[in-house]
């Protein structure tokens, strides 16, 4: 301002300083809201999840299926289809498999697996949404 008697510089610097302080911050104050919203996590995350379930030979369906990031770890939430005439053992040992993939996928991740027999009807939580 003194160097070359440019009086309003400095209320320009001040405006631009402002306004990427206000950009951040309002990116910030986003990515928080949406982890306490518990905002499903992006397409490509949850996409990557679907391919190692139907990767797996024995899966019938899935679905009830959610997402979360947990401050830097991962929740995944899903319900799997399986043959219903296998034991409960047999059934244990299946979702192990599924999980441990994920596991493997994402590292450090809470996988969270719910088994049901393929073909049953019954209230899902996927169809109270659609409506």
């Amino acid at each position: 301002v003194k160097l070359f008697d440019i009086n309003w510089f400095d209320t320009l610097a001040a405006v631009f300083v402002s306004g990427y302080l206000l950009v951040n911050a309002y990116g910030i104050a986003r990515n928080a809201v949406s982890m306490l919203m518990d905002k499903e996590l992006g397409p490509e995350i949850r996409g990557r999840v679907k391919e190692i379930v139907h990767n797996c030979s024995f899966i019938r369906g899935m679905h009830d299926f959610r997402s979360r990031d947990l401050g830097g770890v991962y929740l995944f939430e899903l319900h799997l289809e399986l043959d219903g005439a296998l034991s409960l053992y047999e059934a244990h040992e299946l979702t192990d498999v599924v999980e441990q993939e994920i596991e493997k996928e994402f590292p450090g991740a809470q996988v969270i697996i719910h088994q049901d027999p393929a073909g049953v009807e019954e209230d899902r939580l996927d169809d109270r949404l659609e409506k």
